[in-house]
This record gives structure tokens, sequence and C-alpha cells, in this order.
């Protein structure tokens, strides 16, 4: 037996109690069926064309609700659909949502190759740039390195050619202290020469070999300390006696050294012991001073011959 349901204000789908007034008296027959109990539902009448289970819409303002009676399997049926739809609608929404996170992906992925490819690219123009400034550094550098060392060579260059002026000048100097040395030994010698002769002639004492002056600046020890270059060196110096001539000088100094008038005057007064010496030695220098003053006169006759031509 069905029971009728009255329309209500609630949803389609909501089941309500029915008034106890509309339902039969309880008789043991009811209560002890075989069947399965029918469910009531009360809807009004879908519109044509449409799954009365799945509208949702209220019932029309102007139409008299209708009644209309459902089985459980028809509800369960319903639901099983509803089920499937809202599963298929969950699905599309899935699968929307990894299309949706699979283009964000695609775009995050391609932004992050563009971004890489941008820092690539940046990378590549700062490694060229530094490249460049790194070229330009050492150019640099080896510009200021090779002026560097010009500066360096003409600085040593001038230092070197300063030291050698010194040397030069220090060189100079030096010989120039050096022949005012010997100029003023060969003077010293001279005039200790000429005293030591004055003294001579002034005290009467004996003599020996060093103690008469020889004509040389360095006094001899032996006769064969005695050269010709010592005796020409000495008397014809132009540091001493610049009044008087070469053969004034050569004349005057054979007058010393004669032999004849050397032994008669000074060899008494030598020691015994040196006589020997004295003797050769006197001979030495008298023959120098011959032949020195025998081409002194040579020379001049031949310049007179050949001024007077």
């Amino acid at each position: 037996m069905r029971t009728p349901i009255t329309p209500s204000s609630a949803s389609p789908f909501q089941f309500s109690p029915s008034p106890a007034s509309t339902l039969p008296p309880k008789t043991p027959s009811s209560t002890a069926r075989s069947s399965p109990r029918p469910i009531l539902r009360q809807n009004s009448s879908p519109p044509s064309g449409t799954d009365p289970y799945l509208s949702r819409s209220a019932p029309a303002a102007h139409s008299p609700p209708r009644t209309f009676w459902t089985t459980h399997e028809e509800i369960l049926e319903s639901w099983k659909r509803e089920q499937e739809l809202r599963q298929r609608q969950a699905e599309i929404e899935r699968q929307r949502d990894q299309a949706r996170r699979a283009i964000e992906e695609q775009q995050r992925e391609k932004r992050a190759a563009e971004q890489a490819e941008k820092d690539r690219l940046d990378d590549a123009i700062a490694a060229a740039r530094r490249a460049d400034e790194e070229k330009h550094r050492r150019k640099h550098a080896a510009r200021a390195a090779a002026e560097q060392v010009a500066a360096e060579q003409r600085r040593a260059a001038v230092e070197s050619e300063r030291r050698r002026e010194e040397e030069r000048a220090r060189r100079e100097a030096d010989r120039l202290r050096r022949e005012e040395a010997q100029r003023q030994r060969t003077r010293d010698a001279w005039e200790i020469y000429e005293q030591r002769w004055r003294n001579a002639n002034t005290q009467e004492v004996d003599l020996s070999f060093a103690s008469i002056p020889w004509p040389m600046e360095s006094q001899p020890h032996s006769p064969s300390d005695i050269t010709n270059n010592d005796i020409k060196e000495f008397i014809l110096s132009p540091l001493h006696s610049a009044n008087k001539s070469h053969k004034q000088r050569l004349r005057e100094q054979l007058l010393r050294f004669h032999p004849d008038r050397f032994e008669g005057r000074w060899l008494s007064r030598v020691r015994e012991s040196d006589r020997a010496e004295v003797r050769d030695a006197i001979n030495t220098v008298a023959r120098y001073l011959n032949e020195a003053l025998q081409a002194s006169q040579s020379s001049s006759w031949y310049v007179f011959r050949a001024f007077h031509s």
C-alpha cells in the first residue's frame, strides 16, 4: 500500500512525515509486509525533458504542487547518478586544476628559462667586459712597466754617465795632484840639491857616497842607481832654473862633476871606503853631461842652419 505525502516547503529531496490524519489505521497485515517498505517523497512535477530527481528548481508558484510516489531503489539510483555527476565534476575540476598547474608550471619554466638565458647573456657580457678591462689593464700595465724600465734605463745611463764624469774628474784631480806633488817634489829636490852643494862648500867634513849631492831627484845608493834618464829629467826639468837654458844648465853641472876638477877638490875629502864608488859615479855623470852638451850644441847648429838657409 502506498501512503500519500502532502506537499511541503522542503527541498525536492527532503523527506517529511505525513500527518496522522492521512495515515490509515494500523492493522496486523500492514505491519507484517514481505515487500520493502515504500519511501514516500513529495515533489512538484518536473519540467518536461528533465530528470525529476536531478532538478533542483523550486515548484512554480502558479501551478499547484503535485504528489508522486518514489521507491527506495529510485532514490538510490538517483543518489548514485548524483554521486557520479559530482565525481565527474570533481574530475573535471581536478583536470582543470592539473591543466592550470601544468600551464603555470610551463610558464614558470619558460620564465625561469628566459631568466636563465638573460642571466647567461648578462654573465657573458660581464665576462667580455671584464676580459676587455683585464686586457686594457694588462696593456696599460705593460706600457707602464715598459715606461718604467725605460725610465730606469735612462736614470741608470744618466747615473752611469755621472759616475764616469765623477771618476774622470777624480782621476784628473788625482793626476793634477800627483803632477803638482811631483812638481813640488822636483822643486824641493832641486832646492835641497843646491843647498847641499852650498853646505858642502862651506863645511869641512868628511864626505861619503850618500852625502854627495848627485844630480837626481832621488839620491842613489850605488853607482848602478845613476841613470841618464834620471839625470836628464832632474837637470832639464822646467820646474826650476827657468831663466837658464839647457846648455847653461848642462855646462854648470859639468863644471861640478868634471872628473879632474872633482878629484882635485872633493875626492880627498871622501872616505877611503867610498872613493872607488864615488869615482865611478863621477865618471858616469860626467860622460852623460858631455853627451847631452854635445847633442844640445849639435841640435842648436842644425836649427841655426835650418833657420838661415
